[in-house]
């Protein structure tokens, strides 16, 4: 009888077993079917839409501003500082009188130049009339046409001297240095006096070889001296070869300055703008670093792809940065760029 229980056990256990493994069974298969079935989870980022503008690109660089010409005014004659009719830093017009050195001798020897021009003329009619009558010869006559001459000569540097006994402005400006005082004594060569012409003004500034090839005379440019002043212009002048040490070629940008502002010297800021293009206008926080370690933004495409564009900045300004290159319309990734690169697929939500 012990046995047949024993044997009634056993079946039993056995039954409950086969049960146990069939719900096993059943059970591992769908999760493991529901596990494969379910989809790697996406990374979430936030876009904006962003619609390409027109930009105007510029040329931006230093430079300081220039007179136009400056000229230092010397003397052509010896002398004494008689008067000074202009005061220094006054503005003068072209053939002002600036410098008067006494006359001392000059009117003597002018008017002693005066008479023996004249002598030396009759002396020469008086031979030619001799001459007709047979009386003198043509050496004669040649003789007193070679006097009148020497005489004209003189005569001529008598007056020249005369006319640099008065140093004068040789065109209009501003009389910016004036170096004797009246009765100082001047010789031959000695600096007296510079006249500057600031009207128009000079910008002259250097820029680099990759920005010398944007630039064309007449190209239109503005100026922004530290001082405060803005000067708008035309570029007059471009440096045909580069320097050697810098690379840079030399620019200047003409402008004008009627009121004859004395900025002469001050650092400025010149922008000339180019050609208009299209761009769009982004933070430099949207900006990022592709593997290869090249900066740009990363947008995705309207099947959750990611795509990487490389930052072509054309301009920059406080509020941000205009990238060229772009799509007309683009969907940039604003949160979560740098978890994410280009051919991943992600979830994006609008801002």
């Amino acid at each position: 009888m012990k046995k047949s229980y024993l044997t009634a056990g056993v079946i039993l256990l056995a039954v409950v077993l086969w049960m146990l493994s069939g719900l096993l069974r059943d059970d591992a298969a769908p999760a493991a079917a529901i596990s494969a079935a379910a989809p790697a989870a996406l990374t979430q980022v936030r876009v904006r839409t962003f619609h390409a503008e027109p930009v105007t690109r510029e040329v931006v660089f230093s430079g300081h501003s220039a007179p136009l010409r400056s000229v230092d005014l010397r003397a052509e004659t010896i002398g004494t500082v008689a008067s000074l009719p202009v005061p220094r830093g006054a503005m003068v017009r072209k053939g002002e009188a600036l410098i008067v050195l006494a006359e001392d001798n000059r009117g003597a020897r002018l008017r002693e130049a005066q008479a023996l021009v004249q002598q030396r003329q009759l002396e020469l009619r008086a031979a030619q009339k001799l001459q007709a009558g047979s009386l003198i010869s043509e050496v004669q006559v040649a003789q007193a046409e070679t006097a009148l001459k020497n005489a004209q000569a003189a005569l001529g540097a008598a007056e020249l001297d005369l006319a640099r006994s008065v140093i004068r402005a040789p065109f209009d400006g501003v009389l910016d240095l004036r170096g004797v005082e009246v009765g100082a004594s001047v010789r031959e060569g000695d600096v007296v006096a510079r006249v500057v012409d600031l009207d128009p003004l000079l910008i002259v500034g250097t820029v680099s070889e990759q920005d010398v090839g944007k630039l064309h005379d007449g190209d239109a440019g503005s100026a922004r001296l530290v001082t405060g002043e803005e000067l708008s212009g035309r570029i007059r002048y471009i440096a045909a070869a580069a320097d050697a040490a810098t690379r840079t070629f030399s620019v200047e940008l003409e402008v004008p300055n009627p009121q004859a502002l004395r900025v002469a010297g001050i650092t400025a800021e010149v922008r000339v703008a180019l050609e208009p293009l299209s761009a769009h206008h982004v933070s430099p926080a949207l900006l990022a670093l592709d593997d290869g370690g090249v900066v740009g933004v990363k947008s995705v495409d309207t099947d959750g792809s990611v795509a990487f564009h490389v930052a072509n900045i054309v301009r920059s300004d406080t509020n941000g940065l205009w990238l060229a290159g772009l799509p007309e319309t683009v969907r940039l990734i604003t949160v979560g760029q740098g978890f994410v690169n280009a051919g991943d697929r992600v979830q994006a939500s609008e801002e």
